[in-house]
């Protein structure tokens, strides 16, 4: 088998990054949306924040914990532009679906169903990006993709927040999952999958689950980035979906200001966030890995003040240039991240890695954040009110903030440890 990289044109690698990262914004938008329709939704259908928690969390993640991680198993060894392909489309037609919900338990089905674009695309075109592009290009492009986040909740902030507030809450899910058709439509007949991916197709060599849980266990490096990315996605968690509730009570805004501020704080601070964090590894950690580490934890150390002042300052017109700032500290390790994961894994085992890396993450925020979060706010709610019981439940939640640097400070020294001893596979 060859080991050659196989070329492409830079205009078709950017091309590839651009679209992957469209329907990564659609991806975003269409889970997403849901945040900024959670306060009509709770008045119309009489819901508690526990069950609109269990709605933005566990509800959306049990298709993923099923399926994710055998699917891109699967991936690593197969066809994965078609894989993707058909998540796409699945995913946007039960967004579209959620507008004839009318219970909780119907709802709980369609964000069951909406969890189908994790298991199917996210971790499979991470690995996608990593075999178009060269190992010194890599985070740029991770970068580049991983600002569908906090673009996705742009575009859900501001069409769900006006088209709620002109149409009801029922038409932006039908407004949020349209774009995904044509998108999957596009890709399918544009997206040549990677010659490197081809070469390998139907091997076994270095593609099994084990070994791909096994280069996260020898590898400490490995093992604090899991936990640092972790424990901080379940702070970002809390913060990106609870935002537009907390805005809408301890404001008393309506949800297309609400929609416009908020894809401002997220939209432009996560975005910088993300872009700052990949200028930064290419320009200070390109030839020394454990220095992208060092970056992220100093980060992530800043995000604390950020938010705690965001979260109490009583002016709301002061609070929102700290929320965009706690936004670019919170985002800027995603870029940086999943380049390492990319780079420090077997390279026949990357959309296993990332996708078991997303698993996590995607656990400890949705359920150890957003769902916890939702049951002590109902908790708080009869001694202090509702607004003031989600500001409390939200600042104890970024006090696990500290926890995260201390493991990217630890990543960074496993990764200078692990280099000399050549434990780092080739990338």
């Amino acid at each position: 088998m060859s080991n050659s990289r196989p070329r492409y044109s830079t205009a078709y690698q950017r091309y590839v990054t651009l679209l992957l990262l469209s329907v990564y914004v659609f991806n975003q938008a269409d889970r997403s949306v849901f945040s900024i329709l959670m306060e009509p939704i709770k008045n119309e259908l009489l819901l508690s924040d526990t069950q609109l928690g269990f709605l933005a969390g566990p509800a959306l993640v049990v298709l993923y914990v099923t399926l994710g991680v055998p699917i891109a198993h699967f991936a690593d060894r197969s066809h994965r532009v078609n894989i993707m392909t058909v998540a796409i489309g699945a995913w946007s037609s039960i967004v579209m679906l959620s507008a004839i919900v009318g219970s909780f338990w119907q709802l709980v089905l369609a964000r069951v169903g909406v969890g189908i674009g994790e298991a199917g695309f996210s971790a499979i075109a991470q690995s996608v990006i990593a075999d178009y592009h060269a190992p010194k290009e890599r985070t740029q492009a991770l970068s580049i993709f991983m600002l569908g986040i906090p673009l996705g909740s742009v575009v859900s902030y501001l069409m769900g927040g006006w088209v709620n507030q002109a149409f009801g809450w029922r038409l932006a899910f039908v407004v949020a999952g349209a774009p995904g058709i044509a998108l999957c439509m596009l890709m399918n007949r544009t997206v040549k999958e990677p010659l490197i991916s081809a070469n390998r197709a139907g091997s076994n060599e270095g593609s099994s689950l084990r070994d791909a849980l096994g280069s996260i266990w020898r590898q400490r490096a490995l093992r604090h980035l899991l936990i640092a990315q972790a424990v901080l996605n379940t702070v970002l968690s809390c913060e990106r979906v609870w935002l537009p509730a907390f805005l809408i009570r301890t404001q008393g805004l309506q949800t297309g200001r609400v929609g416009a501020w908020a894809a401002l704080a997220e939209g432009a601070g996560g975005g910088f966030g993300i872009w700052l964090g990949g200028y930064l590894a290419n320009r200070y950690g390109a030839a020394d890995q454990s220095k992208q580490a060092r970056v992220m934890a100093v980060a992530t150390v800043l995000a604390l003040p950020l938010v705690v002042i965001a979260l109490w300052y009583p002016l709301f017109y002061f609070a929102m240039p700290f929320w965009l700032l706690s936004f670019v500290a919170m985002f800027l390790f995603l870029g940086p991240l999943f380049s390492l994961v990319q780079s420090l894994c077997v390279p026949a085992t990357r959309a296993t890695v990332a996708s078991l890396f997303i698993l996590v993450q995607v656990l400890c925020g949705s359920i150890f954040g957003v769902q916890v979060l939702g049951m002590v706010s109902d908790a708080l709610a009869p001694l202090v009110g509702s607004g003031t019981a989600l500001r409390w439940a939200m600042t104890a939640a970024s006090v696990l903030i500290p926890w995260a640097a201390l493991h990217f400070c630890l990543a960074a020294r496993a990764i200078r440890d692990e280099v000399s001893l050549q434990i780092i596979p080739p990338t």
